[in-house]
């Protein structure tokens, strides 16, 4: 078995493999070696991003190469300004839309889903924040989001989605399109 680490090869005897963590301990090393993010394996071209030591255990004799999928800090940076970027753009199509069926004091199951996925992108968000050293928190607007669902106060969420949630998603896409310019990165 081959372990394609960048320009380097390792040949691993599969018979000495007593377990998976033998191998990712090779790669673990790697990835720490040269300040890489680990983000899956490719194990004889086919991408895999979790259950990693299974699928090495449960295919060791069929697996002729595994190489990890890997990207630099910068690289995770930049995909994550992007995908956040783009959450807010996507969002800001459909926001108006929700904020009327709130307002319309009988929102559909469909839109009570939206409301759902909306308050994931915003923990989402938040988690994202985090790593990026950004303050992109929304602890105050789910707290009371949380307060309006729990009070089944229609009109109240579709005012925190209008006047607090569309302008700071304005902002948001507005500020990062200029980071992602300004870092030289472009879609």
């Amino acid at each position: 078995m081959k372990i394609l680490l960048r320009e380097q090869e390792l040949m691993i005897d599969i018979s000495k493999i007593e377990n998976a963590s033998n191998v990712l301990s090779v790669i673990e090393s790697f990835v720490t070696k040269n300040s890489l993010v680990f983000c899956g394996l490719k194990i004889n071209g086919e991408e895999i991003y979790d259950h990693f030591e299974n699928v090495i255990m449960n295919n060791l004799d069929r697996i002729d190469t595994i190489e990890p999928i890997v990207i630099t800090e910068d690289q995770l940076r930049h995909e994550t300004l992007e995908s956040v970027r783009d959450y807010t753009v996507r969002s800001l199509v459909i926001l108006p839309a929700l904020v009327e069926e709130f307002y319309s004091g009988a929102p559909s199951e469909n839109t009570w889903l939206q409301l759902g996925q909306l308050i994931e992108g915003l923990q989402w968000i938040q988690k994202a924040s985090e790593y990026l050293n950004n303050n992109l928190t929304f602890t105050q607007e789910l707290e009371t989001l949380d307060q309006a669902i729990r009070q089944h106060d229609t009109v109240m969420i579709g005012d925190i989605i209008e006047y607090e949630l569309i302008p700071r998603f304005e902002v948001i896409q507005k500020n990062l399109e200029g980071i992602v310019r300004d870092e030289g990165f472009k879609r």
